[in-house]
Formats: C-alpha cells, structure tokens, sequence
C-alpha cells in the first residue's frame, strides 16, 4: 500500500491528493507532492497522495496500478480513454471503501494535477459517488497532449473536451466545490474555448507547481558566489526524454573538448550539466561526459537525483541556462525546468538569461515572465550563450515582470493549502 509517514492529526481535515502517473523520482511528481504534503500539513490538513504502488515515498499510498502515462497508443482515441478512466475510477473507489471500512473520515478535499485526460476523466467518474467536498484541478497539459512529437493533437483534444464535460457534470451532480486553475497564460488561451464548452471557468492562474517561492542559500553558504568575468552556465538538467536540449548541451560539451578559442565572456565560465534517468545514457554521451569531467578544470557533471532544495540553489548561482528545447516538441507543453530556473534567479535577486531555439512556449513564456531569451541554432550555441553572458553581467538585477513575480514567487503547495482552507472556511 505505500508508506504513510504524514501527522495524522485530523485539525482540519482530510485532503488526498490523486496522482495515478507518480510511479519514481524521475520527473517532477515527487517534488511536487512532497511540496504539497508539506503545505498542507502546515495549514492543519492531514493529506496523504495516492499514486502507483511503487512508490514508497513519506506521505503516499500505493492505491494505483497501470493508470500512469503507459504507451500513449493505449489512450489515443476515445475508447483507449474511457477504459483506463474506468480503472482509475475503480481502483480509486476501492481505495475509498477501504479507508471507509476503517472508519475514516471522508476528504473535504481532493487535489489533481498533472494528469492526462483518462486520469481527469477518472476522478470525474469517482466524484459522482463521492460526498461533496472541495475539488482542485490543475490543468498542466496542453488540451492535444500526446506525449509524443509528431502524433496528430485532435483526438488528444477530444479526450481533454469530454474529461472536462464530465468534470462539469460530476461537479453538478455532487455538489463539489472545484477549484479550476492553469499554470500559464498560454494554457489559459489554449483552454478558453474547451472550458467555455464544458461550462467550466477557470478561477485563477497558481503559481508554477516547481520552484516556484523556494527560497536559495546565500552564497556563501550553498553556493560559492561567482568571480567576476567567470559565468556560470547551466548546461543540461533533467531526464533522457526527447527534445528537451540534451544533444544541444551535449553539442557545446563537444566543443570544449575540442580545445579550440572560446568567446572572451565563456573564456573562465563553470559549467553545470545535471542527468537523472531511468535509463542508462549512451555509450558516446557518457564518454563525452566523463572526459569533460576529467579534462575541464571548471566543469561539473551531476549524474544523479538533486533534492529540490538543492537544485535551486544550483540554479540560482547559474547566469545563463541553455534550454534549446525542440519549438515543435513543445509548441504548447511547458517546461518545470524554465519555471526553476527563473524563481531561483527571483529568489537570489538575479537577472536570468536563457538561450534556446525560437518558437515555441519556453520563448513567449520567457518573455511574459521577465526572463532574457535569445534564439540560438545548432553550430552557434557557444556564441549565443557567450552574448547571453555578457549582457546578463551587465544587466541590472531583477527585471521579472508582474506576472513573472506571481508564478515564479509565491508556493504553489501554498496557494493550494489556501485554496482549500478558504473555501472549507465557506
């Protein structure tokens, strides 16, 4: 069943969030619910995550199985959809009669994010034969999510149209309290015209679900403040998936090997390349890493899982990230890395300069948010982040627009925690 490690002292109230697609430590999920947990638990809340059974993080329930990501073959069209919701529904049900079983006290609240429409469809399915409470959704994918690059985007967002209808009408029926938000106001243009279909409305734009409020070390005490003229450049952070820079990152690590001239800005630079996979990285790529390990006095290779905390403060001390994310790829999917990037920038008081590929959301996001963005292409990367570097050391700090102050200042796990208890207080 998972482990439980959260107080169970009942001062306010059950909260469960359900995550069917939280299966490992790769990725986000684990950050974000841990997050969570911890925000509610400080507003008085006994929350607990129910999410695959294996996962044995503090906190969390085994209760699912077989209703993650899977093959995205499996819920291309409809009737892939409809019979996973079905297995989300069922086994998040049982979990309930079992809990009922045992005396416990029904949620007053129930939190999703992250999910796919089978997931969404689920919970809806769930809520017709749950009692009244309080329902968050976070909307985090784009309505034709495939998980794939070049899958065509209609049936995904015929999935996302009907998920939200029977949202709507599980809500009606219940008489549940939905909280509705997006992440970005990219995702808002790009749900209007489903929502408006469903009924639905939107109540409010929440901070970014990573990073976002965390605050950073000083340097002194979790990262060594940066000589004049050396920048530090974020290089690669994340997983093996496809289109996220790492061929691009790995492009620049093959051109220090080389040894030729560097930019007079990138001539001292620090460079920072963190991985964390599942999956066992390519031959070549590891060679390349390990050498550049060896062989540069100033580069740092991170081959493994860094706790959230640590990561900001990383990424606070980093003056220039390269992002060059595939525009295709993520046309309209958002980037967590973009969002830590930028709050641990915010937090430390810091400018933050990003290169990338042109088109795309990581390019209008940046921009809406504060952040410096210039476009770069395969063969020129070093040239762009060295332009990057100089006009970042002669950039005023600061800069993050309103917005950018919103999303990427304030605790998204908060800001749920708050959601919940004001309308509980209702």
């Amino acid at each position: 069943m998972g482990c439980i490690g959260v107080e169970e002292g009942n001062r306010m109230g059950r909260v469960v969030i359900v995550d069917p697609a939280y299966a490992s430590s790769v990725g986000h999920h684990a950050d974000v619910n841990a997050l969570l947990l911890k925000g509610l638990a400080q507003q008085g809340w006994a929350a607990e995550c129910w999410a695959d059974g294996a996962v044995a993080a503090e906190g969390c329930r085994g209760v699912f199985n077989g209703c993650g990501y899977l093959d995205p073959r499996h819920w291309a069209d409809l009737g892939g959809t409809v019979h996973l919701a079905r297995r989300v529904e069922q086994q998040l049900l049982a979990e309930r009669d079992r809990q009922a079983s045992e005396s416990s006290q029904p949620p007053a609240a129930w939190v999703i994010h992250t999910a796919l429409p089978f997931q969404l469809l689920g919970l809806a399915r769930a809520l017709r034969r749950i009692p009244a409470a309080t329902v968050v959704v976070s909307l985090m994918f784009p309505p034709g999510e495939t998980l794939g690059k070049d899958e065509p985007q209609g049936a995904a967002t015929g999935n996302c149209r009907v998920a939200l209808g029977a949202l709507a009408q599980a809500v009606s029926q219940g008489g549940h309290r939905l909280r509705l938000e997006l992440p970005s106001q990219q995702s808002l243009e790009l749900h209007a015209p489903l929502l408006a279909a469903a009924g639905l409305a939107c109540s409010g734009l929440h901070p970014a679900v990573v990073g976002a409020g965390l605050p950073v070390a000083p340097p002194a005490a979790g990262r060594p403040a940066a000589a004049p003229g050396r920048p530090r450049i974020l290089l690669h952070w994340g997983d093996l998936k496809p289109g996220k820079g790492r061929r691009e990152a790995l492009e620049v690590v093959k051109q220090l090997l080389g040894g030729g001239p560097l930019p007079p800005s990138l001539e001292d630079a620090e460079w920072l390349f963190q991985l964390h996979s599942q999956n066992p990285l390519a031959g070549a790529e590891l060679g390349s890493l390990e050498r550049a390990r060896e062989l540069l006095p100033r580069f740092r290779w991170l081959n493994e899982r860094v706790p959230m905390e640590r990561m900001q403060d990383l990424l606070a001390g980093c003056d220039v990230a390269l992002l060059a994310y595939d525009p295709v790829h993520y046309r309209h999917r958002s980037s967590g890395l973009l969002w830590c990037y930028g709050a641990a920038r915010l937090m430390a008081g810091q400018s933050a300069a990003v290169v990338g590929r042109a088109g795309g959301w990581l390019e209008r996001e940046a921009s809406n948010l504060g952040m410096k963005w210039r476009s770069g292409s395969d063969g020129d990367w070093l040239e762009h982040l060295a332009a990057a570097a100089v006009a970042g050391a002669e950039a005023d700090n600061g800069h993050f627009t309103t917005y950018g102050r919103w999303v990427l200042g304030e605790s998204f796990a908060a800001y749920v925690a708050q959601l919940i208890t004001h309308d509980e207080a209702k």
